[in-house]
């Protein structure tokens, strides 16, 4: 499996951090509008996907644990390794997010009105926290998206 090479500057981005990767190497993984990769970010391993930006670009999103990991700050050189990332992804819904979103009167339905990408976006974010209280929050904060589109 190839891997691909590139260094860019990190961008901020809404509420977001993360690098924009070359035209080409989206094509060479495929194109497709989200890309499962796995690699490594100035030397931290990390698996994500890679998600629209505009004009046929993708964004590598970095979370807080590689951007801190790293000492990166807006502007600052990352240094990134790709492949693409072939295993099976897991689309089942954890008991813990299960439980939330039944908790909430109509909560099914808005999470299925967030479409298969996002669901499958919010699930990895949750299932990516290290710690049982960053697991706990991020469930609730998914819980308040869902009755602020209620």
């Amino acid at each position: 499996m190839a891997a691909y090479r590139f260094t860019a500057e990190l961008h901020h981005v809404g509420l977001n951090y993360g690098v924009l990767v070359p035209r080409h190497i989206v094509e060479e993984l495929g194109g497709d509008l989200y890309i499962l990769v796995r690699g490594t970010a100035n030397g931290i391993e990390f698996q994500n996907r890679l998600v629209p930006a505009g004009d046929g670009l993708r964004m590598l999103y970095l979370d807080r644990g590689i951007r801190d990991a790293c000492e990166l700050e807006v502007g600052s050189p990352v240094e990134v390794e790709l492949v693409l990332d072939l295993r099976e992804e897991d689309h089942s819904v954890p008991p813990e997010v299960d439980a939330a979103i039944a908790s909430i009167p109509a909560g099914w339905g808005v999470w299925e009105d967030f479409g298969a990408a996002r669901r499958d976006e919010i699930l990895g974010w949750i299932a990516r926290a290290r710690r049982k209280a960053t697991r706990t929050r991020r469930i609730e904060q998914l819980r308040r998206e869902i009755r602020a589109r209620l």
